[in-house]
């Protein structure tokens, strides 16, 4: 039987799949009678009745799905979307965040090795003019290593100044 909801060529034909490609809940009451989606046999066999897949949706992406299922035929309904909107919202917000986050990690790992494989010597230093970063190839022309030249002033390593 072919399911009546089919994704487009290429995406896996589920439910969580439909759900975030058209941003709108999606409510089975008689899974073993709609069977709209792949995964609805194993679904079945395992003695589930109905389901339901709303979108998570933050900052205008899909991110994924919120799937619920149960062994009771027509166990959800508008109303269950109503309630459970706000948790769809929150997971939305805190897979975004996640995401921010696993972005913001990666651009200083990124920056990180630029700035240790650097072949110029580079030094960070504060408003109070005191070491908060070197690169090896700075510690190297300065004759010392990296440890030893953070928290001093830039003046004393330098220019070799009190």
């Amino acid at each position: 039987m072919l399911p009546v909801k089919a994704n487009p060529p290429g995406k896996p034909n589920t439910a969580a799949v439909w759900v975030q490609q058209h941003r709108q809940p999606y409510i089975a009451t008689d899974i073993e009678q709609e069977m709209d989606f792949d995964e609805q046999p194993e679904l079945v066999e395992q003695g589930m009745k109905s389901q339901i897949n709303i979108p998570l949706i933050a900052k205008g992406k899909a991110l994924g799905s919120l799937n619920l299922t149960s062994v009771r035929k027509s166990a959800f309904d508008e109303d269950t979307v109503k309630r459970l909107q706000p948790i769809a919202d929150q997971l939305a917000l805190a897979l975004d965040s996640q995401r921010l986050f696993e972005d913001v990690s990666r651009a200083i790992r990124e920056w990180e090795t630029t700035f240790n494989s650097a072949s110029d010597g580079i030094i960070l230093v504060s408003k109070e003019h005191r070491i908060t970063r070197a690169n090896s190839t700075a510690a190297a022309m300065l004759g010392g290593e990296v440890k030893d030249l953070m928290g001093r002033r830039c003046h004393e390593v330098v220019h070799k100044t009190s």
